[in-house]
């Protein structure tokens, strides 16, 4: 590898990996594997809850997530993307949910817990 990667890099190739198989003698690995293995060390070292809810802060701001309302009125989670709001005059950058709802909601009322989107399906 010509430059260093992150932990988050090495997790998306090997799920974009799909069913790659790491082979060590005596022993198979999928990638997937590897990847859900990455995503539970990131987790623990944000400091996750047993419930895999974190602190917002700690989230990653260039996937979607699944992110906890806070106070959003009823509503009890969104999938939701960091908008860095660069192409403003004046930039205030907020989590563009995907539920329909303004994005300037989210603005005066953040997200206060994310966590990863589940995988999907298998094939």
């Amino acid at each position: 590898m010509g430059s260093a990667m992150t932990l988050e890099t090495v997790r998306d190739k090997l799920r974009a990996a799909g069913r790659f198989v790491v082979y060590n003698p005596g022993e198979t690995v999928w990638a997937e594997d590897l990847a859900d293995a990455i995503d539970a060390h990131l987790a623990e070292k944000a400091g996750a809850r047993v419930d895999g809810w974190m602190p917002i802060e700690s989230a990653p701001k260039d996937v979607c997530i699944l992110v906890y309302p806070g106070i959003w009125v009823g509503k009890v989670c969104s999938i939701a993307k960091w908008n860095d709001d660069r192409y403003s005059k004046k930039p205030r950058p907020y989590w563009e949910r995907d539920d329909g709802l303004r994005a300037s909601i989210s603005h005066e009322n953040p997200p206060t817990h994310w966590m990863p989107l589940p995988p999907g399906p298998a094939a």
